[in-house]
């Protein structure tokens, strides 16, 4: 039944994204209605990025929708979309938005620039404020990078300095193992006991 519901909602969001939109709002669970968004929003931002980006400026009558986790995921979800389509505009968007939404935005931009250019996302991460936001950018872009290329991601990583080094190390051996973990294991290993962490 969920299946269908989202091949529906899919589907209603190419042809009405505001309606599908005003739908998932009057949902009771509002769990299952934060993914039904997400589902229609993706569908929207991929089609019209502007209109995405105006219909999250709307929710701001719902707190969890501006700070919590709803706004972080909506603004990731529209900014993944968006990026693929004019990257300049998505990551100024994003570096514009408050604190939980900025962090959803950048890290969607991010991995998903990661995703075909790891070099090109580790430069723009570096680009942001230090602190709890780039790392956890920092190490999406590793653990991306790693279930491709881990040595270059470990490589970067290693580069890193205090938290974003600790992140984007941790993350990249997390990668890696996805794909590979005897070979991550491995790398552990030759670590000196005394420098890894638990």
């Amino acid at each position: 039944m969920r299946m269908a519901v989202d091949l529906l909602l899919t589907r209603w969001g190419t042809l009405d994204a505001e309606g599908a939109l005003a739908y998932t709002q009057s949902m009771k669970n509002r769990k299952r209605a934060g993914q039904a968004s997400m589902q229609v929003l993706r569908v929207l931002a991929s089609q019209d990025p502007e209109k995405a980006k105006e219909w999250l400026a709307t929710l701001t009558d719902n707190p969890e929708a501006k700070n919590g986790w709803m706004g972080h995921f909506y603004a990731g979800t529209v900014a993944t979309e968006w990026v693929r389509q004019d990257p300049e505009a998505a990551i100024a968007w994003a570096k514009s938005l408050p604190d939980s939404q900025r962090r959803g935005a950048l890290g969607g931009a991010l991995e998903t620039i990661a995703a075909t250019n790891p070099v090109e996302a580790a430069g723009l991460a570096m680009d942001l404020e230090a602190g709890k936001e780039r790392s956890d950018v920092v190490g999406k872009i590793a653990e991306s990078w790693a279930e491709t290329a881990p040595k270059d991601a470990l490589a970067w990583a290693m580069t890193l300095p205090g938290e974003d080094g600790e992140s984007a190390v941790n993350r990249a051996i997390s990668g890696w193992a996805e794909v590979d973990a005897p070979a991550a294991a491995a790398f552990v290993d030759e670590i000196p006991a005394e420098e890894r962490s638990d």
